[in-house]
């Protein structure tokens, strides 16, 4: 406690110092000389309190100071997990601290503590002012780490294959980051980091062979990782008296759900290859279901690709580009059931639905009067119904009738003039939109008008359908159900949810529809016959890892070729994220840490 108070005369002033035990007084001085005087006495007393301030916080600083200098001087690769968790923490319990001492330090550099220490109270306030991914002296720890390693393990790296591992397969093998994901190119031994990091980690003592886990995309893969892994570190695995297994996620689902339920499911036949039991399904709703059989034949006719659509593109030369990949292979356009190259998945979809129908039809042939002119060429109309003396053109135009800017006036005036042709010479014409094809309504049109006018529909059969695709090599239409029902149970998707989207096309409303007869019946196959297919042994083992019925001993959970990983898959190992490090390892050009 210090006072002061000067009393001022007409010349001289007296200064009065309160301490609490002892009141001074200074007389005799000019009045200038008692305000200096007045300030020095204020700056020393502030000065002291300071300084017994900062020798308070320093002393409620040390083991704060020498916490973080315990962790960032431990002998392993500090993860940012857990360096986030541990920054949290003691940011939480230093912060106001660190805080207070960094603002007296600012003001006056004496109250520092010795150099050594000062170094590591700023890397003290740095680690908790930065993010983890800024931190330098994480990094250069990390760093040194690595390096000491990539010595102490040099002939392990060196003997563990049959050639030396390289530099970047080393690393990998060293840095155990909580999620790892090693990018790297086919053929540039990826199995070689595997190998490596399994033996680094028992090597280390990091992990036991019981912790570890390796999942494979498929039962080859995963008897080849075993093999190769339990060959390569058998002299290291021989102290352990184990081996490390390298499981397909299929069979892993099926421990799983065995461990935490008591019985091990069965597997249907065919699981993972369900294509042959799809097309008997199909096969079936064909034969018994008019309602399916018509629109699994529109969709096999019209809808099979998806429509490129011209309105997606900003200029005419992207759209050209666009166009132009997206013709049938070795085609320049696309081929129609009828043998035709047409110009557009519009005029395709037209050309094979009118062959289905059986009705008969000429592609682009010329005009029946002479047109051409200065200007144009001789007018071939795109489709000719020979039967019902009918023209047909297919125009690209949206909802409102206009057709995509980047198309240009030249198009609408094309258009006018074909019109004004069939006007010229009294022909019957009628025309179809990239819109009306897009939203499914071309063909009831398309059927009202033929109709109108007394044409004939002669359908044809499905398997002569089917062999004409053939003869064009047309995809199979079959095989999109086996692709779709993999993805359709791995996100765990509802149909119904997935029609009622607004923004779907007409060619995702009939799949859809197609797809849910076909799942209903394949769905109820596998429940009568109380088996699992293999998404169900994925899905089911996920949700028993998340409800905590299964207790997994694996710590290290390794994931090969992580790219072909369906969402099933990635949610089966992200289950087993909070308590374990996983490392995936995805095939690319080139190699690339991420964390």
């Amino acid at each position: 406690m210090l006072e002061t108070h000067i009393q001022k005369g007409w010349i001289w002033s007296s200064l009065t110092l309160k301490t609490l035990n002892q009141n001074f007084q200074f007389k005799g001085m000019f009045n200038k000389q008692a305000e200096q005087l007045q300030a020095e006495i204020r700056n020393d007393a502030e000065f002291l309190r300071n300084k017994r301030n900062a020798e308070k916080i320093k002393e409620n600083l040390k083991p704060y100071i020498h916490e973080y200098q315990a962790y960032i001087q431990q002998n392993i690769y500090l993860s940012y997990r857990l360096s986030n968790l541990f920054r949290s923490d003691l940011s939480q319990r230093s912060k106001a601290l660190v805080e207070q001492f960094n603002n007296l330090i600012q003001r006056d550099s004496s109250f520092a503590f010795d150099p050594p220490l000062q170094n590591l109270f700023e890397q003290l306030r740095q680690f908790i002012k930065l993010p983890i991914e800024a931190n330098y002296a994480i990094d250069a720890k990390n760093k040194r780490f690595v390096e000491s390693e990539l010595k102490a393990f040099q002939k392990f790296f060196d003997q563990v294959e049959n050639t030396p591992l390289t530099d970047e397969q080393r690393i990998s093998s060293i840095i155990f980051e909580d999620r790892n994901l090693l990018v790297a190119a086919a053929g540039s031994g990826k199995t070689s980091t595997i190998v490596g990091k399994v033996g680094y980690a028992l090597l280390t003592g990091l992990y036991k062979p019981e912790e570890i886990l390796v999942l494979a995309f498929n039962k080859n893969a995963g008897d080849e990782l075993t093999e190769r892994i339990n060959f390569r570190l058998k002299d290291i695995l021989a102290q352990f008296n184990t081996r490390v297994e390298a499981l397909n996620f299929h069979k892993f689902g099926v421990r799983v759900i065995g461990k935490a339920t008591g019985k091990s499911p069965s597997v249907s036949n065919d699981a993972g290859k369900p294509q042959s039991l799809l097309n008997k399904i199909i096969q079936q709703l064909i034969e018994t279901d008019p309602d399916f059989q018509a629109k699994y034949l529109l969709f096999k006719t019209a809808y099979l690709r998806p429509p490129l659509s011209p309105f997606a593109f900003k200029t005419q030369s992207e759209w050209e580009k666009a166009h132009r990949r997206s013709f049938d292979r070795f085609k320049d356009g696309y081929e129609t059931y009828q043998g035709e190259i047409v110009k557009s998945h519009g005029e395709k979809a037209i050309a094979n639905w009118l062959y289905s129908q059986g009705v008969p039809y000429k592609y682009e042939m010329s005009y029946e009067y002479d047109t051409a002119n200065e200007n144009y060429r001789q007018y071939k109309p795109d489709f000719y119904l020979p039967e019902i003396n009918l023209y047909l053109e297919h125009y690209a135009l949206d909802q409102h009738g206009r057709p995509p800017a980047h198309f240009g006036q030249k198009y609408l005036d094309d258009m006018k003039w074909k019109s004004g042709i069939h006007q010229q010479y009294k022909t019957d014409l009628i025309t179809t939109t990239f819109h009306e094809f897009i939203t499914g309504s071309i063909f009831k049109k398309l059927e009202q008008e033929l109709k109108s006018r007394g044409q004939v529909f002669k359908p044809r059969s499905l398997p002569e359908i089917n062999e004409k695709a053939k003869s064009i090599y047309e995809y199979d239409a079959n095989e999109l159900y086996a692709s779709f029902l993999s993805h359709y149970k791995s996100n765990q998707a509802n149909i119904t949810s997935l029609l009622a989207k607004p923004s779907l096309s007409q060619r995702e409303i009939l799949f859809l529809q197609l797809f849910s007869k076909v799942y209903q019946r394949y769905d109820q196959l596998l429940k009568n016959s109380k088996e699992y297919d293999f998404d169900d042994l994925l899905i089911e083992s996920a949700q028993l890892i998340n409800e905590n019925r299964y207790k997994s001993p694996f710590k290290l959970i390794i994931v090969d070729e992580f790219q072909d990983t369906s969402q099933a898959r990635a949610w089966t190992a992200t289950t087993l994220l909070d308590k374990f490090r996983l490392f995936f390892l995805h095939r690319r050009e080139h190699y690339e840490w991420t964390t």
